[in-house]
């Protein structure tokens, strides 16, 4: 069967017309190497009747094609299951639950739990959850950003009007740049409202100033919120590095022009 006897059928087939934009560089191509080369042994390449048969190719490979190419999108539009269940909020708590229930010395599955729970405002069940590893705050980084989320809340949970509190930070702020103090219990209050780029701004004006204030806890708290905020990464290929969240490597580069200036 010739390219020429499934021609018909291929222009029939306007069902695929869209993709045939994709093929015509591939058709100048072949026009403009036959005018290169039209002076050689190939000058043949360059007739009427030998365009007229690249034609005719163009057309069947774009019928045999373009149905994959359809195929692609369709599952590609399709929805996943499996992702789809991932959407269900409840679903995902549930998951991260049984993962701590099933391995308790995980402490990368308690995280994600406890903090799920956190962003969804489930204060008492997150403490319950990370009270078993609250003594290992010290050896487990990610934890210990926990324990300063955890902290934030009960500093902001003893203020009833978070708004006023605010803005007597900022007045004493404004008359003491310096008032290390003020600016962190500012930046608590921003952790504790999940305002994480606002307490790290804030967290950066006291190490600006002074890098190794109380014992370095601006450092620490600033490096919490970010192992807080930092997504999952996502899967790649073998040999390839997953990108960085932009928010996070944006914040890791100020922290380090700061305290390494």
């Amino acid at each position: 069967m010739t390219a020429r006897s499934l021609e018909p059928k291929c222009r029939a087939n306007t069902r695929f017309a869209p993709y045939k934009t994709l093929f015509q560089p591939v058709v100048l191509v072949i026009t403009q190497t036959n005018s290169v080369k039209k002076s050689t042994s190939l000058a043949l390449l360059s007739s009427r009747s030998a365009l007229a048969a690249h034609q005719q190719f163009f057309e069947f490979a774009l019928c045999q094609l373009a149905p994959l190419a359809q195929l692609q999108i369709s599952q590609l539009q399709r929805p996943d299951p499996a992702a789809l269940q991932t959407l269900d909020p409840q679903a995902e708590l549930e998951k991260l639950q049984h993962a701590v229930a099933t391995d308790p010395a995980n402490d990368d599955a308690r995280f994600e739990y406890v903090k799920r729970l956190l962003q969804d405002g489930q204060v008492p069940q997150a403490r319950t959850a990370f009270a078993p590893v609250a003594n290992k705050t010290g050896l487990v980084r990610r934890l210990y950003a926990l324990e300063r989320w955890l902290n934030a809340i009960e500093f902001i949970a003893a203020r009833a009007d978070s708004e006023r509190v605010v803005a007597v930070f900022d007045s004493k702020i404004a008359l003491n740049k310096r008032d290390f103090e003020t600016r962190y219990d500012k930046a608590r209050l921003l952790i504790a409202a999940q305002q994480w780029t606002d307490a790290m701004d804030e967290l950066l004006e006291i190490l600006m100033r002074d890098k190794a204030w109380n014992e370095d806890l601006a450092r620490k708290t600033y490096v919490a919120v970010l192992d807080l905020i930092e997504p999952a990464k996502p899967k790649v290929a073998d040999g390839q590095i997953p990108p960085d969240d932009p928010v996070v490597a944006t914040y890791r580069r100020r922290l380090s022009s700061v305290v390494l200036s």
